[in-house]
């Protein structure tokens, strides 16, 4: 027993799980990590951050970060209200022509790319879901007649 009573594979534990939980999130929080004390106001003109153990991590494996990073806070504070203007957008689009649940494509994608943003820089026209998100949201910016 140690002198604090407990036992001292237990006060592994949790660094061991970190590590575990790290690994199979692909190192993502390392490279989360690594670039949010690099955001600022302006963005960067160089891609990538160097990570803890010298590597360079090219890509933040979150679109949010990545927006905000590459063009600043700023930019990434317009970038997530027009995702968020593009969700009420899309509920209203659905519900104004509900009679079909293509109606709701354009809320379907946009919302697909949000949740696949957390863990994947996905904003570029490489990327098929964004290439759909945004073919889906030109119905969006016109009136029904």
């Amino acid at each position: 027993m140690t002198s604090g009573g407990g036992n001292p594979a237990a006060s592994e534990a949790p660094e061991e799980e970190q590590g575990q939980i790290e690994q199979m999130a692909n190192g993502r929080f390392t490279i989360w990590k690594s670039y949010l004390p690099a955001l600022n106001l302006t963005g960067h003109a160089e891609m990538g951050v160097l990570l803890p153990d010298g590597e360079m991590a090219v890509h933040a494996h979150n679109v949010y970060l990545q927006t905000m990073y590459d063009h600043g806070i700023i930019a990434g504070a317009v970038f997530v209200l027009l995702l968020l203007l593009a969700v009420v957008t899309g509920t209203v689009f659905g519900g104004m022509r509900g009679e079909t649940a293509t109606a709701y494509v354009p809320l379907a994608l946009t919302l697909g790319f949000m949740v696949a943003g957390l863990t994947e820089w996905n904003y570029h026209l490489g990327n098929m879901m964004t290439t759909a998100m945004l073919f889906s949201w030109v119905p969006l910016c016109f009136k029904k007649r």
